[in-house]
C-alpha cells in the first residue's frame, strides 16, 4: 500500500520492523510504565535505530530497547519538520546520504510495540544496585510486548522511579557482620 505524505515521498505499509533505542535505566523504565517515548529535541520525536549500539554508548546510555513498528514508512524524511504522526521517517545526517535516525513525531498513538531490550550496561558506581532493581521491574513489565505511543507534549507522562526496598534490620545486621 503506497499514500502520499503531503511532500514528494510515498508511504509504505511496513510489519514488523525491529527497532532499538540506547537510553539509561531509570528512562527505559519510564518507558515501559508511561507506555510512552518522546526525546528532549524541540519537537519531541521519538528517535530510532537500526541497529542495537545506534546512538552509542554516549550520554550514560545503559540499555537498548528492542520496538517493532507496523504501519507507515516514509521513503524520505519529512517534508516539514516536524513530520505528520503515525508515519516512521528516515533522517539523514546533514549534507549526507548516511541514515542518522529513524523517528516517530508527536500523535502517534499506534503501531509502536516495546517488545524488549539487550546490551545491558550498568556501571559498578553508587547507583547500580537501584539500577539491577529496576531492571528487575523492567523484565516483569515486558513479559508481553507493551503498546507505546509518541505523545503531544501537554499529554506526556511522567513516572515516578520506585526507591530501592529498605533493607530489614536482620539483612542490614548479616551485610555488616559479613
Amino acid at each position: 500500500m503506497s499514500q502520499n505524505n503531503g511532500g514528494s515521498q510515498s508511504n509504505t505499509f511496513v510489519t514488523g520492523m525491529v527497532l532499538y533505542h540506547r537510553t539509561d535505566i531509570y528512562n527505559a523504565y519510564r518507558k515501559a510504565v508511561s507506555k510512552q517515548t518522546w526525546s528532549k529535541d524541540a519537537s519531541a520525536q521519538a528517535n530510532f535505530h537500526t541497529q542495537t549500539h545506534g546512538g552509542g554508548s554516549d550520554c550514560k546510555n545503559e540499555i537498548t530497547l528492542h520496538f517493532e513498528w507496523t504501519g507507515a514508512y516514509s521513503s524520505g524524511s519529512p517534508s516539514r519538520w516536524p513530520g505528520g504522526p503515525n508515519v516512521l521517517f528516515p533522517v539523514n545526517w546533514e549534507f549526507s546520504s548516511c541514515l542518522w535516525s529513524l523517528v516517530l513525531f508527536p500523535g502517534t498513538q499506534s503501531g509502536l510495540r516495546l517488545t524488549g531490550y539487550s546490551c545491558v550496561e550498568i556501571p559498578d558506581d553508587a547507583d547500580a544496585e537501584h539500577k539491577n532493581f529496576l531492571l528487575e521491574k523492567l523484565k516483569e513489565l515486558l513479559a508481553q510486548p507493551v503498546d507505546i505511543s509518541v505523545p503531544l507534549q501537554h499529554e506526556q507522562t511522567m513516572v515516578p522511579i520506585p526507591s530501592l526496598p529498605q533493607k530489614g534490620w536482620i539483612s542490614s545486621l548479616w551485610e555488616k557482620l559479613s
